[in-house]
């Protein structure tokens, strides 16, 4: 299972509502048609983004298990999301680089986690966007990375092969090139079988 949700927000003794819903909620008013409803959202989820931005990504993490979330619409919302807030444009700080490292480390565990479940290919897509920036921004390798995509690629699952060998496709010339490229006999192996990326 993906990981476990906190309070997203503090929650006062006579206010205890289930984080999930609440944050759902919020996803769910980010999509209004009602320009109030979204601006107004749009700011709670900046203001959350700067206050607990480790709570905002393990929320979204958590959106993106299809079995908790089964909307397909709400996990291609949280995986965008999660994505945008791991890209680092300029010099900014963004909900990623503020959250400590075991939030990270669970952000990292989740993404892999939902593209091994993740049914539907559109959000799988975006999940390996997703795992690229993460990757691509780490102060530290992803030592699991590149043997997880490897494993994931070795599946019985077609979709799991897939999603795999289009993440080893990203990954080339970033940090992880050289490791990919190390065991080339057994992409080669991958490749070989006819799996062709679709575009």
């Amino acid at each position: 299972h993906l990981l476990q949700l906190g309070p997203l927000v503090a929650a006062g003794p006579a206010s205890r509502m289930d984080a999930t819903g609440e944050f759902l909620a919020l996803l769910e008013r980010l999509r209004s048609n009602d320009n109030v409803a979204r601006d107004a959202a749009e700011q709670a989820y900046k203001d959350a983004q700067k206050a607990e931005p480790g709570q905002v990504l393990t929320a979204l993490a958590k959106c993106l298990d299809p079995s908790s979330c089964t909307d397909a619409v709400v996990r291609t919302q949280a995986a965008t999301l999660l994505r945008r807030a791991c890209v680092l444009v300029g010099p900014n700080e963004t909900a990623w680089t503020r959250a400590n490292a075991a939030v990270q480390g669970q952000i990292r565990l989740g993404l892999f986690q939902a593209l091994e479940v993740e049914p539907s290919q559109q959000v799988r897509k975006i999940l390996v966007s997703g795992i690229v920036v993460v990757a691509s921004h780490a102060e530290a390798p992803w030592q699991e990375l590149i043997p997880g995509a490897f494993v994931l690629a070795q599946s019985s699952n077609e979709s799991h092969k897939e999603a795999a060998l289009r993440l080893l496709a990203e990954l080339m010339g970033t940090s992880y090139t050289q490791e990919i490229l190390a065991r080339r006999q057994e992409l080669g192996t991958l490749v070989s079988t006819g799996l062709t990326l679709t575009a």
